[in-house]
């Protein structure tokens, strides 16, 4: 991953979590980033692991947690 699309990720997620709260095309537009190069590195895994153990079921919907356990599993987060 090159260092400007590691900040990107870091701007995104900062503006994202400005309410403590993620919604699906939240979380999407996350996960597009880490993909745009068709693969999810170490480092970008280390982010969304990071990003995740700051939400708890009780702060997203049903259908957003799903998503992100399905992102843990699919990715070994």
């Amino acid at each position: 991953m090159k260092r400007q699309e590691l900040d990107d990720l870091h701007y995104v997620a900062s503006r994202i979590f400005d309410d403590d709260k993620i919604v699906m095309a939240e979380l999407n537009l996350l996960l597009g980033l880490c993909l745009r190069d068709s693969f999810i590195d170490k480092e970008e895994i280390a982010f969304l692991a990071e990003i995740f153990a700051k939400i708890s079921k009780e702060q997203v919907t049903d259908r957003v947690w799903q998503r992100i356990l399905e992102i843990r599993e699919t990715y070994g987060i």
